[in-house]
């Protein structure tokens, strides 16, 4: 299907990124149920599924829990709001940019200017140019290591979308 400007659209990349989209907001949902199962911070207030057949039987709260607003208890949220934008900003907004500045720094670096790469051997090209400069090990760890992530990624959401679909029902 072409759009307008007479470009087409490729269905197979818009609908990786719905799925990708979806599949971040689900492992989100995962980890708020590990948070509020293991009891910490306020998630110890709003109770928690032990087990699905022959488990005890707890009153979840599905609006959460306020504390209570004393001096104590706001000084608190305040020092946990502190830690909060630090993990925030100071790591995962900077290791954001670290991790997507890297690969572009490396294929820069390996890379010859004005090779033409399609989308599927990018890495391939980077690992080649990394190698043909570094030494044959580095190749190989670049493709090992970009393996990895990209399967890890898609364990984890194997994984995780099943569980999460059950935690939420």
């Amino acid at each position: 299907m072409k759009q307008q400007g007479g470009a087409e659209i490729d269905w197979v990349l818009l609908g990786a990124f719905a799925a990708y989209a979806g599949s971040g907001g689900l492992g989100n949902i995962g980890i708020t149920h590990y948070v509020r199962d293991k009891g910490w911070g306020m998630s110890s207030l709003v109770g928690a599924i032990p087990s699905l057949v022959g488990g005890t039987q707890i009153t979840l709260s599905h609006i959460g829990k306020v504390f209570r607003m004393t001096p104590e208890n706001l000084e608190r949220f305040r020092q946990w709001w502190k830690y909060n934008r630090f993990e925030q900003y100071g790591i995962w907004v900077v290791g954001c940019f670290l991790g997507l500045s890297l690969p572009a720094m490396l294929t820069i670096a390996f890379v010859p200017l004005g090779q033409e790469v399609d989308q599927w051997s990018a890495a391939a090209f980077q690992a080649g140019g990394l190698a043909q400069k570094a030494g044959p090990i580095f190749g190989y760890l670049t493709l090992l290591c970009g393996f990895w992530v990209l399967f890890s990624t898609q364990l984890g959401g194997v994984d995780g979308v099943p569980r999460s679909y059950t935690d939420t029902i």
